[in-house]
């Protein structure tokens, strides 16, 4: 269940990046879409590769895990439309280093 959990939060990030393009389609919207699609993929691929290699079903390893989907959901909620080509806000980086700090933990 987690897992499933997990991936809706990369489809509920997938649906506010493209709302970036929906709103205004120019070269800042464009490049934004790009950076936040790149950080997003490699933040799954990242976990994806640590959880093939350190599976767990201890205790720890399940909190860690929750961290790390905490650290993807303050990044997907701090995604908007209105930052006009902004999307590298201070509370998606704040988030980003949550979540791949809890996978160096």
């Amino acid at each position: 269940w987690l897992e499933l959990f997990y991936d809706l939060l990369y489809v509920a990030a997938a649906i506010n990046t493209g709302h970036i393009l929906k709103h205004e389609l120019d070269a800042s919207s464009v490049g934004s879409f790009i950076v936040l699609c790149v950080t997003l993929w490699t933040t799954w691929a990242t976990y994806t590769n640590y959880y093939s290699r350190f599976t767990g079903d201890s205790c720890v390893h399940e909190l860690f895990f929750l961290l790390h989907a905490l650290g993807v959901l303050g990044m997907v909620c701090s995604i908007t439309a209105e930052d006009h080509g902004m999307g590298l806000r201070p509370q998606f980086l704040c988030c980003l280093a949550v979540s791949r700090l809890s996978l160096i933990v």
